[in-house]
């Protein structure tokens, strides 16, 4: 008798196919669908482990094929992923695995058709396959995991809903309602499981003092038209772009190679950590890492403001004097620094700008060699420089237990 669902190693297969379908056909990177999709099934398995019903494997296994439909561009091809992936899966045999591809949006089948972000049509069709489904602790599991993560990153359900909401600009009362959902759910699994699931999983849920991905991506988009506005004839160009996601890029890699840091808070950190550049220093008079830190503050992103700050001096004590800066952004900030102690995300950002030039990831003498050129510094500042870097990686690659260099592929 099928038991409605492949094998692990079937489903890992299936898997794979998927995202090379969906690179191949639409040219999208796949990585983040990959990551999402294991990071829901190792979700899935961990809280089924607690239980004393659920089977881990085949949590896991509905968990990474949950979004299968997600191998197509849903606009493109004029598609909802839940019935590419639910009559993808039937063809095929596996019944469980088509249900949850299907069921996974859903936590509520009773649901407004206007008010989910898609078009009417995908969702009449969801809605009546839906009514013949009588749902079990395996759809709820999918749904919540689904919940703990976004683009690969785990998450609170709080953060997970912001980002959907944003997403396909869903109006408030949606948002009220994926949040309740969620919610519901979660307050089911943590009484099945006999404790907080936001434990379990490892999922921060205090004020992060960063924003989520998506709100980052928000933030950098307006920082690129504040720019342009105020200063028109010098606009913020694809080098700052480039810096920037590379930055972000290379942080998130470090941070996924070490056992503490958050690779989502430090893609964030990254991303941001020249937000300042939304002034001209010159013609503003102000420090950019100034106006980055004070325009962090009033958004209550804390961590973001420190390293809009701190990334620009790996020797707080000894660096500000010699810089070429006017003695009043100097002194505001050794004053500001005087009460920070440097963290590992300070540090991490730090030798990310130092690897970072324009569109590529290099080696800190590369770097460094363009910087000393951009700005006509002295031998002398060239080799602090080269010294810093060079110290801030030995420091990572200590932490990483590996070479930087190798995590980032740089030759």
């Amino acid at each position: 008798m099928p038991i409605g669902f492949p094998a692990l190693s079937e489903a890992k297969q299936l898997l794979r196919e998927a995202a090379a379908y969906k690179k191949e056909t639409s040219g999208v990177d796949s990585r983040p669908y990959l990551e999402h999709a294991i990071k829901v099934a190792d979700a899935a398995k961990k809280i089924a482990v607690q239980t004393l019903y659920l089977n881990p494997e085949k949590a896991y296994v509905l968990g990474l094929l949950h979004d299968y439909g997600h191998r197509i561009l849903e606009r493109a091809l004029n598609k909802f992923h839940g019935q590419e992936g639910y009559e993808k899966m039937m063809e095929k045999g596996y019944f469980i695995s088509a249900r949850i591809c299907l069921t996974h949006t859903f936590p509520n089948k009773d649901f407004d058709v206007k008010s989910t972000g898609y078009p009417e049509e995908w969702m009449l069709w969801a809605k009546q396959k839906l009514q013949d489904i009588e749902y079990d602790d395996y759809d709820r599991l999918i749904q919540l995991c689904d919940k703990f993560h976004d683009e690969g990153w785990k998450t609170s359900i709080e953060n997970r809903v912001e980002a959907i909401a944003g997403r396909y600009n869903l109006p408030k009362e949606r948002k009220s309602e994926l949040l309740e959902e969620g919610q519901k759910l979660k307050r089911y699994f943590d009484g099945l499981c006999g404790k907080d699931l936001y434990e379990l999983l490892g999922i921060k849920t205090e004020p992060a003092g960063y924003p989520t991905i998506w709100e980052a991506e928000k933030v950098f988009e307006d920082v690129i038209s504040y720019r342009k506005e105020h200063f028109p004839h010098k606009p913020l160009t694809c080098s700052y772009i480039n810096h920037s996601h590379n930055v972000a890029k290379a942080a998130k890699l470090i941070a996924e190679s070490t056992a503490k840091l958050i690779p989502e808070k430090a893609y964030v950190l990254g991303l941001l950590h020249d937000c300042g550049k939304r002034l001209k220093e010159k013609e503003s008079k102000k420090f950019h890492g100034r106006e980055g830190y004070e325009y962090m503050l009033e958004k209550n992103y804390s961590d973001v403001a420190r390293v809009c700050l701190t990334h620009t001096f790996p020797y707080k004590d000894a660096r500000i004097d010699e810089m070429q800066y006017p003695n009043e952004w100097k002194a505001w900030a050794k004053e500001k620094l005087a009460d920070v102690e440097y963290d590992d995300y300070d540090r991490l950002i730090q030798l990310c700008d130092k690897l970072c030039e324009e569109e590529n990831i290099v080696r800190v003498e590369e770097r460094m060699e363009k910087i000393v050129e951009r700005y006509g510094l002295s031998s002398i500042e060239k080799e602090r420089l080269l010294q810093e870097g060079n110290m801030l990686k030995e420091y990572f690659d200590k932490i990483c237990g590996k070479d930087v260099y190798k995590i980032l592929g740089v030759d």
